[in-house]
């Protein structure tokens, strides 16, 4: 029992503006993972950028993956 969804169709239980939004974040921080991992190569490099930006493109990817399995 609740209140019907507003705006957006459902698919899965999870609205279309929702999936959108969860696109365009898991896309930017897989380019902002990159441009640390480009960036930290630039200055010579570095063991906290190199992990940082792996970390980025990681969970951009994570996301992206979630979001195409529901």
């Amino acid at each position: 029992m609740g209140f019907p969804p507003r705006g957006g169709k459902k698919r899965g239980g999870v609205s279309a503006l929702y999936r959108r939004s969860v696109f365009v974040f898991g896309i930017l921080a897989i380019v902002l993972g990159f441009g640390i991992l480009v960036r930290t190569a630039y200055d010579g490099g570095g063991t906290f950028g190199y992990a940082f930006g792996a970390l980025f493109v990681a969970l951009g990817a994570a996301r992206l993956y979630i979001l195409r399995k529901t």
